[in-house]
């Protein structure tokens, strides 16, 4: 956007709201008032990626020409909201009336987890759209995934914890999926490969990896009577091999 007396080095500040966000893109509304009092309202679409920088902050990076970028951050406290969508509010108050106006933004994406330490929101793989967000080891029970981390905001940081409800279960052909519940109701799987074992106390043993069938770290012990369906078929397989193990998840043997 150019300005009428621009010239090198000059810098042009609007203050507005932003009013929409997409998964590469941000729209931006700003409202200008003449001497005259006349009220002009524009609309300005910033195109880019998502991003977490290394505060685990929310980012933008705007496109502004070829291979060249701004980041804006967004200094703020991000939540989880319905469905374990990311959401990000923040406040404003108005310059005429002095009235205090709470503005809330939701990226649609979802999760994803390849490591112990982090956990990833995707919003849009091919613009690279992707929050991945440092963490504690991760705790992975029967009935939920949690992870624990930082906001380090530039007035204090703070701790966020992220929990995801839930059941395991094991699909042949695709692996061993985490379904993510919210009000009773599936709304995303987490999907894993693992290596199985059958312990002493007849415990399920599973060592998570990768789609490329890299471990990530995390082992996770299930009773095997969680299982339904296919799990129990797989089970009665993984008793007949007695002490081999079995390798699930799609193109492996199970």
């Amino acid at each position: 956007y150019k300005w009428r007396m621009q010239t090198f080095g000059h810098k042009l500040t609007l203050q507005g709201d932003i009013i929409d966000v997409n998964r590469n893109s941000l729209l931006f509304l700003v409202t200008t008032r003449t001497k005259q009092g006349s009220q002009s309202i524009y609309a300005l679409k910033v195109e880019g990626s998502w991003q977490a920088d290394k505060n685990n902050r929310l980012t933008f990076r705007a496109r502004r020409g070829k291979d060249k970028y701004d980041t804006l951050t967004f200094d703020g406290i991000w939540q989880i909201g319905k469905n374990y969508q990311l959401v990000y509010k923040y406040e404003k108050t108005r310059l005429i009336t002095r009235k205090k106006k709470i503005h809330t933004l939701s990226l649609k994406g979802f999760w994803d987890i390849k490591d112990k330490s982090r956990i990833s929101y995707v919003i849009d793989r091919n613009s690279n759209s992707v929050l991945n967000f440092e963490a504690k080891l991760g705790v992975f029970k029967d009935k939920f995934i949690k992870y624990e981390l930082g906001i380090g905001l530039s007035d204090k940081p703070i701790s966020r914890t992220i929990k995801f409800l839930g059941s395991w279960r094991i699909k042949k052909g695709v692996g061993l999926m985490f379904e993510m519940k919210y009000n009773n109701r599936t709304v995303q799987a987490l999907v894993f490969g693992a290596e199985a074992r059958l312990t002493s106390k007849d415990m399920l043993s599973l060592r998570l990896r990768d789609e490329l069938n890299r471990e990530i770290g995390i082992q996770l012990e299930l009773s095997h009577r969680i299982l339904k369906g296919d799990g129990e078929a797989f089970l009665r397989l993984l008793k007949s091999r007695r002490e081999s193990a079995i390798f699930v998840g799609a193109g492996r043997g199970w």
